[in-house]
């Protein structure tokens, strides 16, 4: 399979700005756009990974780490460790729920344009689709938020004695 560099780039940069913009309505913390877009952009460069020979388990394993948190870093900055940890564990959450997502959808429709090495994973399909299904994804993840993160009334969260 080929797999273009600009259209790996584009599509990655497109989904992580979806995982990040969920992270932050998950976490409630408002970050400019252009952090988004920075934290996106980094983050997909990652996904050139897919181009070097195996590594082994370590080093990859490092090598996503530091996107990760390079990513969560860029988008939130810092400032303090409960919140850099808050942010890194609701950015995961979303990665791995949008994984299985796309994992579930492929071993579904058995797509035979795809690819994957060193664990990224590429596929050969129409940029609208993939952006199309991130976009399904972001929605769901905020109306799951909306229902399940109810406040409740001022009269039910005060107590008087």
């Amino acid at each position: 399979m080929i797999v273009y560099v600009d259209i790996l780039l584009f599509l990655n940069t497109v989904v992580d700005f979806i995982i990040i913009t969920a992270t932050c309505v998950l976490t409630r913390i408002e970050v400019k756009l252009w952090r988004k877009i920075a934290a996106a952009v980094l983050s997909a460069l990652f996904s050139l990974y897919i181009f070097l020979p195996p590594l082994g388990f370590w080093v990859g394993l490092l090598l996503r780490l530091s996107a990760s948190i390079t990513a969560v870093l860029t988008a939130f900055g810092f400032k303090n460790v409960r919140r850099f940890i808050r942010c890194s564990a609701v950015f995961y959450g979303v990665s791995f729920i949008y994984a299985g997502g796309m994992a579930g959808i492929w071993m579904l429709f058995k797509p035979e344009n795809m690819s994957m090495n060193n664990g990224i994973v590429y596929f050969d399909v129409s940029p609208l689709l993939l952006i199309t299904f991130s976009f399904i994804f972001y929605v769901i993840i905020t109306v799951i938020k909306k229902l399940v993160g109810r406040e409740a009334d001022l009269a039910e969260r005060i107590t008087v004695n």
